[in-house]
């Protein structure tokens, strides 16, 4: 058999024939209306939408946005900087690449830039798409975006920390432009995103939570894995039918930004609604409260994360996460002191899911033995925790035929010193005396959220 090798030339990342499209093929000019922009490097293309803030994208509104407490969006991010940030200088940014290692061999073809600005006196939403035609044009397209980007103070991107910054920097550098990204704040909703919804959703992908959180379906819309290709392609025929889907792509993903920020944010701030807060909240899953009242823990809003989890037992849970947030609830009462509160909830684990019930047989024998001071069923608990943890241990050993050399991964660790806890609790109901260093301080929290 005799293989065809493609000529050098036609080689590039991500080359693959794409499906052949209906119709005739035009250049990227006569589908998409914008303009080309002149710099002292010369020229690139660029879209500019105008929108208005009251103009929905799913379940929000992009004027949502500028209805956000600063401190709030501070909060979430974990960026304190931005409470001093007025929330209509921040940039949203997101970028098409020729592929998705990074590195120097790969460029950003389009940047996406999306602001508030107030035109003819009313507040509008701008949306800049810059697209290098060939890669011939990608320092006047840098040119341009390093003049413009910077009059805003903070930027948002969808995992922007880990990609789109990092890449532009490299460009940059590249064309041997001093402009340092790192100087900007930054809020990448990748992670907040990961901590409110990961739990319910699973995949925090941008299109999973527009699909599941802003009930949006994209139309005309073209798969992020075949981006590359279909530059690529442009670049070798000139047909900008697939692109002009590029573009659409790029805004969604920047509308999709502004509406998830305003949900999550929105979701956190409970102040009064006559101190800036959103009109109207959103109405929130047994799930979603569960993946809030843990973003509340990692801020010590203790008050704000008892209502989540207590708001979430009240609905319907899977069995993992009904066990979160029994756990976390405890927890909480714990850590405030109000034990037999959190003893009703670890036993309500032992009831109610015995076979996830380790960590709150442990927590309910410790409770036994310094609260109640019985050292007696502080012992069977902690035996029936002992026992608990070696059979879900032993079905997770359990090997399917045929696969054993597959599944040689490391035992887990014990979730607690079983031998020496038995060992001290067995001493203490006999009444014999125990050493100073046989009694461990149990302060940890009891909580596997």
């Amino acid at each position: 058999m005799t293989l065809t090798v493609p000529p050098r030339e036609s080689i590039q990342p991500f080359w693959f024939p794409l499906p052949p499209l209906v119709g005739v093929a035009a250049p990227l000019e006569a589908l998409v209306e914008g303009e080309s922009v002149s710099t002292e490097r010369g020229a690139f293309f660029r879209r500019r939408l105008s929108l208005d803030v009251e103009e929905s994208y799913g379940t929000c509104r992009l004027g949502d946005f500028l209805r956000i407490r600063p401190p709030v969006a501070a909060a979430l991010s974990r960026v304190p900087e931005l409470c001093d940030v007025p929330l209509n200088s921040v940039l949203f940014l997101d970028t098409e690449t020729t592929g998705l290692a990074g590195g120097t061999g790969t460029h950003a073809f389009m940047v996406g830039l999306g602001y508030f600005q107030r035109v003819n006196g009313d507040e509008r939403f701008t949306l800049d798409q810059c697209l290098m035609r060939t890669y011939g044009e990608e320092r006047a397209m840098l040119t341009w975006l390093a003049e413009h980007m910077a009059q805003f103070a903070a930027i948002v991107t969808f995992n922007g920390k880990s990609f789109d910054v990092p890449l532009l920097q490299t460009r940059f550098l590249m064309s041997r432009m001093r402009l340092d990204l790192g100087e900007w704040l930054h809020f990448d909703l990748l992670h907040p995103a990961r901590r409110l919804w990961r739990l319910a959703l699973g995949s925090c992908s941008l299109q999973q939570l527009e699909r599941h959180v802003l009930q949006v379906g994209r139309e005309d819309d073209i798969e992020s894995f075949l981006i590359p290709a279909i530059y690529h392609q442009y670049l070798r025929n000139g047909d900008g039918r697939y692109l002009a889907r590029v573009f659409n792509h790029n805004r969604a993903d920047i509308l999709a930004m502004v509406a998830i920020a305003s949900r999550a944010c929105s979701m956190i701030d409970e102040s009064p609604e006559d101190a800036g807060a959103p009109t109207t909240r959103p109405r929130l899953s047994a799930a979603e409260q569960v993946g809030l009242a843990r973003v509340f823990e990692q801020m010590e809003s203790l008050d704000s994360a008892e209502r989540s989890y207590l708001a979430a037992l009240a609905g319907v849970l899977t069995v993992d996460l009904r066990v979160r947030a029994l756990m976390g609830l405890a927890g909480i009462l714990k850590r405030r002191r109000r034990h037999d509160e959190a003893a009703e909830h670890w036993q309500a684990v032992v009831d109610e899911l015995p076979a996830h019930s380790t960590q709150a047989l442990i927590e309910l024998s410790k409770y036994w033995e310094h609260r109640r001071k019985d050292a007696s069923r502080a012992y069977d608990l902690a035996c029936q925790a002992r026992d608990c943890w070696l059979g879900g241990l032993s079905r997770a050993k359990r090997r399917l035929p045929g696969l054993a050399s597959f599944q040689r991964s490391p035992s887990p660790s014990a979730p607690d010193d079983f031998a020496h806890r038995l060992e001290r609790l067995d001493r203490k109901r006999r009444g014999l005396p125990i050493e100073e260093d046989q009694a461990p301080p149990d302060t940890a929290i009891g909580s596997i959220v």
